[in-house]
């Protein structure tokens, strides 16, 4: 399949980059390449959308998000690079889909909450030692939690970014008492591309040292909800909000192209 490329990396500039242009982009490229669209929700005029192809239920499933957060862009734009590059062969054993902007007024406003001020990424589960109300993003996703746990069947990806550092670091869900493979899949293909976390910070975030991956956080989170649900694999992936764009670009769409790689081994052994 030829797939014309739309967003040229070279020519992205943050400043000029619009919640218009994402969504143009993202129904131009979702169309070439197959997937179908479900509206979840519509925030202030916006659509949380659902990517998917057809659900093929002998082969595993893999959900990826990105934009909880509306200054963490590199996500999106990492969706959008994939799947205008991504080879055929790689949806061919699993079922993969797509949420990208799941807070657009924070996207549309340049800022980590909503409009409203909420956070989209919290307030989902473990209520009693969290006490941030869940969002008007967080009850769209939770009255579809339903279709979202079956597209995210065997494995959940959040695609953020910290915009305060130069740094990666990583949370992770699995049913290991301790980070195992998948967990380390993660770690080194951001590793092979950034810098880890130092001591200093990760203290202070309640990174590991020696993994750079929080792991286990029961925080919360949509990611948290979702292992908690029975989804054995979810992961959140910060990527270094200080550096490049363009950089961040592609380490998002290598994430994406290494758990779907790392999946696919998984369920063939």
């Amino acid at each position: 399949m030829q797939i014309k490329r739309l967003f040229p990396l070279k020519k992205i500039n943050i400043e000029n980059i619009t919640i218009n242009d994402l969504y143009d982009r993202l129904f131009s490229i979702t169309k070439d390449r197959g997937f179908k669209k479900k509206t979840l929700g519509i925030i202030d005029g916006w659509p949380i959308i659902i990517f998917y192809r057809k659900i093929d239920k002998n082969k595993p499933s893999i959900l990826f998000s990105s934009c909880f957060h509306g200054n963490e862009i590199a996500g999106c734009l990492g969706i959008i690079n994939f799947l205008e590059n991504a080879p055929e062969d790689l949806f061919n054993s699993v079922n993969v889909s797509f949420m990208p902007i799941v807070n657009p007024t924070g996207l549309e406003l340049n800022r980590r909450k909503n409009k409203w001020g909420e956070n989209p990424n919290r307030g989902f589960c473990h209520l009693s030692s969290n006490k941030t109300k869940i969002s008007k993003e967080g009850l769209i996703l939770e009255s579809n939690v339903a279709l979202i746990t079956a597209l995210a069947k065997d494995c959940f990806v959040s695609l953020h970014e910290d915009p305060d550092f130069e740094y990666y670091y990583l949370y992770t869900y699995e049913r290991d008492t301790e980070p195992s493979e998948w967990s380390f899949r993660l770690k080194n293909t951001l590793e092979s591309i950034f810098t880890p976390i130092p001591k200093k910070l990760a203290d202070y975030l309640f990174v590991n040292m020696a993994s750079s991956i929080v792991f286990k956080c029961c925080d919360g989170s949509f990611e948290d909800l979702l292992f908690h649900l029975g989804v054995p694999l979810t992961a959140t992936t910060e990527t270094p909000g200080q550096l490049p764009l363009k950089k961040r670009v592609q380490a998002n769409s290598a994430i994406i192209a290494s758990v779907i790689r790392y999946i696919r081994k998984k369920e063939r052994l």
